[in-house]
């Protein structure tokens, strides 16, 4: 088994195993779209080189509210940038250099919740974007924008796990990767929701456990990065759904 597991990493490609400044919760550092990638500063410049390697998309390095947890602050896709409404004017208008008129970026507010996690609080890919029923209903107004911006329908979703969807799961156009801590049921309607093929669910956990998957990994059609502490068994069942 461990012979067979070894082999199929060898041959994956489109993949790296990299850490943020020696922490392997990679994902709160990281948002990626097909279309480009945005990183918190703090990354060494080997490991820049080898994301802009895997990935082979523009990457720009920029704090959000001064803050460099750009994967959970933020929620993107190809077509647009959510942003929360504590960034600041000069990392809005350096986002909107970068991206140029083909990506919409806006700042965003949800009421009645404590903060804007959009990055947390969003499950999305370029078809249609999550988010937990309490946040959806108390903010239908803000739902408008954020199908406007990401060029997608916003669907409220219900569940006792949490409010934060977007920490609990990656997806993109072919695969969904949910937490073990969702029951079956939800596991289908999620499915169901991004139109995913069965056999291309899974659940999985990151760096040897954690079932918090979008904080030790962040992935795209094309691209897989995971945690450093993620377990070649981890690694290759994500990357045979995501990206093979």
């Amino acid at each position: 088994m461990v012979i067979e597991i070894q082999k199929n990493l060898e041959t994956m490609e489109n993949y790296a195993v990299i850490d943020y400044m020696g922490s392997w919760n990679i994902g709160a550092y990281i948002v990626l779209t097909n279309k480009f990638c945005i990183v918190g500063e703090g990354f060494r410049p080997q490991t820049l080189d080898i994301i802009r390697k895997i990935t082979k998309i523009p990457l720009l390095m920029q704090r959000i509210y001064e803050e460099d947890l750009v994967g959970c602050f933020v929620a993107a896709n190809s077509h647009g940038v959510v942003l929360p409404p504590q960034t600041l004017d000069v990392e809005l208008m350096n986002v909107k250099r970068f991206l140029g008129d083909a990506v919409i970026v806006e700042k965003i507010e949800l009421k009645n919740t404590p903060n804007n996690a959009f990055g947390n609080f969003i499950l999305l890919n370029d078809m249609i974007a999550v988010i937990h029923d309490n946040l959806y209903r108390r903010n239908r107004e803000a739902m408008n924008k954020i199908e406007d911006v990401l060029n997608v329908e916003v669907v409220p979703f219900k569940t006792s796990l949490t409010e934060a969807l977007g920490s609990f799961a990656l997806v993109n156009s072919r695969a969904l990767v949910l937490s073990p801590l969702f029951n079956e049921n939800e596991i289908e309607e999620l499915r169901k929701l991004f139109n995913i093929l069965p056999e291309k669910t899974i659940v999985s956990t990151v760096n040897m456990g954690s079932p918090i998957v979008r904080s030790g990994a962040v992935a795209n059609d094309y691209a897989l990065l995971v945690g450093n502490k993620t377990s070649g068994v981890e690694l290759a069942r994500m990357h045979n759904v995501l990206i093979r």
